[in-house]
C-alpha cells in the first residue's frame, strides 16, 4: 500500500532547526541527515506501518538515526509527519507531561505552564 506523505508546519520547522544545529558541527553530517530522512519518507510512503507503534495513540515513529526519530500518522492514504525529534527530547517531554497531568489532576484550576506545553506539543501529546 503506497500512501501520498505530508509535512506539517511543526515538523518542518523542527527538521529546518535540528539540520541547522547539524551543519554547524559537521556539513557532511547535515547533508547525511538529510539523505536518511528522505529514504525514511520512502520507506513510510511504501510501506506506512513499517515503522512502530508511537508512543502517543494513533501515532508511529520511524527511527531515522540513532539520535533521530520522525513521528507520523497515517489517515486513510496519507501519511502526515507530525515532527522530527532529537531523542533526548522525547524522554525529557514524557517525563515533563506526566508530571503536568499529576498536578492537574490534584491541583483543580492549576494553569499549564508554557515549557510543559511546548515539550508536549513536541512528541504530539494533547493537554486536555
Amino acid at each position: 500500500m503506497t500512501v501520498r506523505v505530508e509535512w506539517t508546519a511543526t515538523a518542518l520547522l523542527n527538521l529546518a532547526d535540528i539540520l541547522d544545529y547539524v551543519r554547524r558541527k559537521s556539513s557532511v553530517g547535515a547533508d547525511l541527515l538529510v539523505v536518511e530522512i528522505r529514504n525514511t519518507t520512502g520507506h513510510i510512503a511504501a510501506n506506512p506501518k513499517l515503522y512502530r507503534t508511537g508512543r502517543v495513540r494513533g501515532t508511529r515513529e520511524a527511527v531515522v538515526t540513532e539520535n533521530y526519530l520522525m513521528v507520523y500518522r497515517v489517515v486513510g492514504d496519507v501519511a502526515q509527519i507530525l515532527n522530527v525529534l532529537h531523542a533526548h527530547l522525547i524522554g525529557a517531554a514524557r517525563v515533563l507531561f506526566r508530571g503536568y497531568r499529576y498536578a492537574r489532576q490534584n491541583e483543580p484550576g492549576r494553569r499549564v505552564c508554557p515549557r510543559v506545553a511546548l515539550q508536549c506539543h513536541l512528541i504530539g501529546g494533547v493537554i486536555e
